[in-house]
């Protein structure tokens, strides 16, 4: 009974002792918080509810769906697509990239995974921009090259833009 009747006085105690500065000003914070939390809330449900309205005005406008290849300069509100180029759309670079898989011996397996992700990435980009390089991969030996000559086999139907030469 003594040890409850000393957790209480503790407790008191420490409720009398004065806060730092940083701590009431943390306290003060959090209260304002609370007071202003369903304000904020219902603030940012119909700044939502606004965004759909403007989004669906902008959607009946244009004829019930939306032009992707068409540039818009107005935020509707929803999230921007970044425009696709056809083959039929592209201008090639003259800019040529080579990418140097020789040091395939230095690698772990993991990092020749992640070294032929890589490569599949660079390919995928670069297709679909305007002004697509030209890529040479060069040096694919070892575990890239059975990498690519297996699971990765659609290297093969790739563009005519991206080149392997194997040493």
């Amino acid at each position: 009974m003594a040890d409850a009747h000393d957790s209480q006085g503790a407790t008191a105690a420490e409720a009398a002792a004065p806060l730092s500065k940083n701590e009431r000003r943390r306290q003060e914070k959090k209260l304002k918080w609370e007071r202003e939390r369903p304000q904020y809330l219902a603030m940012k449900k119909e700044k939502k509810r606004l965004r759909k309205e403007k989004a669906r005005l902008a959607r009946e406008e244009n004829g019930g769906g939306e032009d992707r290849d068409k540039d818009d300069s107005e935020d509707s509100g929803a999230t921007k697509r970044r425009k696709v180029f056809r083959p039929e759309d592209q201008t090639l670079s003259p800019l040529r990239v080579v990418l140097d898989l020789t040091f395939d011996s230095l690698m772990n397996p993991g990092e020749a995974v992640s070294t032929s992700f890589q490569v599949q990435m660079c390919h995928a980009g670069n297709k679909r921009v305007e002004h697509p390089c030209t890529l040479y991969a060069t040096g694919v030996t070892g575990r890239l090259k059975e990498r690519f000559d297996g699971p990765l086999k659609t290297h093969e139907k790739w563009t005519v833009l991206f080149f392997f030469v194997c040493v």
